[in-house]
């Protein structure tokens, strides 16, 4: 399908390219979203209260320190060298404010300050009712009564299957816990006005209204960590502060929400008007939604208690949706990542509500073959060996990353003490310092022995997560094709200033070889080892083709091991490209034209991407060898594999010859061709120009010499990638590991690729 994209000739179209990662610590980065931020990565408990902090059965917290503080300070430079650069933990309302209605901050200044400390941008989560503060539960959502604490474990417990992945049903099993209950007064007015008045309204508001105590306490944390803040003044850092906040944690599980779905919509509402009064520039998410059967039901439900609220206050949803971003948690199957970003947009669409950018806030797979997994049960449910974690997330990642997701977290940097200490949950990609084990040993499991000797160590999953930071910083996507239909796949990336990043797995359980066209000379090959850890080989093609053995599926965890929870284990490929776009052509013109007319150029390159363009233009008989003068160059805004761009052109009557050139990303360009490929006669009655302005002259054309020999390459695309209409499609986004994202205003990435319509200048 064509992709027809006016632009003008003497102006720069808007760059497509991608700007590569900033060096900055993210604390330090400032500004909204723009259209090329791309995917941050993070983490989820580099640093988190419950290592701080017990609960009381009353009511606020008894300090405790579960780790010396040389292990506390590695879990940071461990976070930090692993390209990751966020931290996301929960900021307990209930482990702040003290039976007596006092706060204590604490333990959470001393995280904010850490994450600061170590360049960690901070994503906090609100949540966790103190009992005195704790309204009615839903009972249809309980079924029981709450109770005060859970007891299970001194580290806060996690529920980690929420993927749809059978463990649903066992998480509502559990009886609901007060700090998971609405807060009492939840529907007394957000504000006060400057007479005392309740108001809703943000542009009137003068005080948090004392008798909802849940925004008094949304004020409270705002103010103390939001950059500007106490926090920031007390350590003389105004610039610096928490920019991004999460309302609740799978407010879809009883488990972590006992209301109802018409009351969080109301609680993720007044935390949505709080933070943005006491913070105009802060990012408010949802609480990440857990994926489990009854996930989009329940989504529908709050959609439509926000739709209704918004109405009721006379509302528009379009700037007063009580949330910046939509957060989600898609967990063990890679293949989640591809459907569910679609389907979270779809759900907006289908309630009539604009999209927002997808956090996926939660994603990773346990390991089941080392401590403190459950190493006797090969088959466990949902879970993965440690070299298996670490292709997961090459796989997760380059999902999320195709489906446009804005960010990812991965849970969590270490095991801690996971669903409690009889779950043996080994998320972690760096194993329990000997300080941090809770684990309750099972009974008659010979093989189930913690090694010393490996307390406070990486596991693969780490280094996996280190090197996609290190070979995609900067990327963007290039082809996320289908799979092959021998069910391999091969991915795509751009890497400035001259690298194709080549992803490639296999599906099924045998080793599959797959072969493809160079770009290069040589690339080095990036792939897990037999003991898990990567390693790095040269590699050069032959006879311009890579083949590269793919080996199979060995995942079982799935159940009825029916097929694999993901794919085998996946090989990175480096090549820098060195040659020059396969295809720059113009279409043939009519033997002759008015004086306004479109020249349609194609190009393609299998490297790095289509980023340049040269139009050159000649005049009379045009005989060969051309001596072409050089018309106008701009960046190619179409796909950077395949693409059309349509261009309008206005000349005088006369013998006319055009042909076009084209540079990669890389700086590799086609030689200017010997004979045109597009020629016409202007005639004198064509159709008169528009009186639309014209943009400012640019000098006169520059000569341009004849074509010399250029090195040409076959296609490095299997099958041939086409244009599409959709520009969505032809600009993914790319990868900044470090990067920040405040809110995005006014439309969805993609608006900004749709919206280049300038005007060519008249020549000669």
């Amino acid at each position: 399908m064509r992709l027809a994209v006016r632009v003008a000739l003497t102006t720069v179209a808007a760059s497509a390219l991608a700007t590569g990662a900033s060096a900055q610590p993210v604390a330090a980065q400032s500004g909204r979203l723009t259209d090329d931020a791309g995917m941050a990565l993070g983490l989820v408990h580099v640093d988190l209260m419950d290592l701080h902090a017990e609960r009381l059965p009353a009511g606020g917290s008894a300090a405790r320190e579960l780790l010396p503080a040389a292990d506390l300070a590695e879990r940071y430079a461990q976070a930090r060298a692993s390209g990751a650069a966020w931290n996301r933990w929960s900021l307990y309302w209930d482990l702040i404010e003290r039976p007596d209605g006092s706060w204590d901050w604490s333990v959470a200044d001393g995280i904010v300050s850490r994450d600061l400390g170590a360049g960690l941008a901070s994503l906090l989560i609100l949540q966790g009712t103190p009992p005195s503060r704790a309204g009615l539960v839903d009972a249809a959502v309980c079924g029981v009564a709450p109770v005060a604490v859970d007891g299970e474990a001194p580290e806060r417990p996690h529920d980690a299957g929420s993927a749809g992945n059978g463990r649903a049903s066992a998480r509502r099993d559990r009886p609901c816990r007060v700090e998971a209950a609405p807060p009492k007064d939840l529907e007394a007015p957000t504000f006060l006005d400057a007479a005392g008045r309740p108001t809703e309204d943000i542009a009137r508001a003068v005080q948090a209204n004392p008798a909802n105590p849940w925004a008094i306490f949304l004020a409270a944390a705002v103010d103390r960590y939001r950059p500007g803040g106490v926090l920031s003044r007390l350590r003389s850092r105004p610039l610096e502060g928490v920019r991004a906040w999460e309302v609740g944690n799978e407010p879809n599980l009883a488990h972590f929400w006992s209301g109802s779905a018409d009351q969080f919509a109301r609680y993720q509402e007044v935390a949505w008007r709080v933070i943005r009064w006491r913070d105009p520039t802060a990012t408010v998410l949802h609480g990440g939604i857990a994926d489990d059967a009854g996930a989009a039901d329940w989504y529908r439900a709050f959609l439509a208690a926000i739709k209704r609220r918004l109405a009721a206050a006379g509302l528009d949803p379009t700037d007063q949706l009580p949330f910046d971003a939509a957060g989600w948690h898609w967990y063990v199957y890679p293949s989640l990542l591809q459907t569910g970003p679609a389907r979270a947009r779809q759900l907006l669409a289908e309630a009539g509500l604009p999209e927002r950018p997808i956090w996926v806030t939660e994603l990773g797979v346990p390991v089941w073959n080392e401590h403190p997994g459950p190493c006797w049960d090969a088959n466990s449910p949902w879970r993965a060996t440690a070299q298996e974690q670490a292709g997961y997330l090459w796989q997760a990642y380059a999902e999320a990353l195709a489906a446009r997701v804005a960010a990812v977290f991965f849970f969590q940097l270490y095991d801690d003490c996971g669903n409690g200490p009889s779950s043996y949950d080994a998320f972690g990609l760096v194993r329990n310092h000997a300080a941090n084990q809770c684990w309750a040993p099972p009974e008659g499991q010979a093989c189930w022995r913690r090694d010393a000797a490996l307390d406070g160590r990486p596991r693969p999953g780490f280094q996996a997560l280190q090197t996609w930071s290190a070979e995609l910083a900067g990327a963007s996507l290039l082809w996320h094709p289908p799979r092959e239909a021998n069910f391999t796949q091969r991915v795509l990336f751009y890497r400035p200033p001259d690298k194709r990043v080549s992803l490639l797995w296999n599906l099924v359980r045998a080793e599959q070889v797959i072969s493809f066209f160079a770009t290069g000379p040589a690339g080095v090959l990036l792939r897990f080892g037999p003991t898990g850890l990567l390693e790095s080989q040269p590699l050069s093609p032959v006879a311009g083709r890579y083949s590269l053995t793919l080996t199979g599926a060995t995942n079982r965890n799935n159940p009825g091991n029916q097929s694999a929870v993901m794919a085998g284990l996946p090989q990175i490929l480096v090549e820098r490209d060195s040659a020059a776009p396969f295809r720059a052509l113009l279409d043939p013109l009519p033997e002759t034209s008015g004086r306004r007319l479109d020249l349609l150029v194609r190009a393609a390159d299998g490297g790095t991407g289509v980023g340049r363009i040269e139009i050159l233009v000649a005049t009379g008989t045009c005989a060969a060898p051309v001596a072409w003068e050089l018309l106008t160059a701009m960046d190619w805004t179409a796909d950077p594999l395949a693409g059309e761009q349509v261009l309008a052109f206005e000349g005088r009557p006369g013998p006319v010859c055009f042909a076009a050139r084209a540079g990669d990303r890389a700086g590799n360009w086609t030689a200017a061709p010997d004979a045109p490929q597009a020629r016409t006669v202007i005639v004198a009655d064509g159709p008169t120009p528009s009186p639309t302005p014209i943009a400012s002259p640019s000098p006169r054309p520059t000569v341009v010499p004849s074509a010399s020999p250029v090195p040409t390459v076959a296609p490095s695309l299997e099958p041939t990638h086409t244009a599409t209409a959709n520009p969505t499609a032809t600009r993914p986004p790319g990868l900044r590991p470090g990067a920040y994202l405040p809110q995005l205003q006014g439309g969805t990435v993609a608006d900004a690729w749709a919206r280049s319509s300038l005007r060519l200048r008249a020549w000669p």
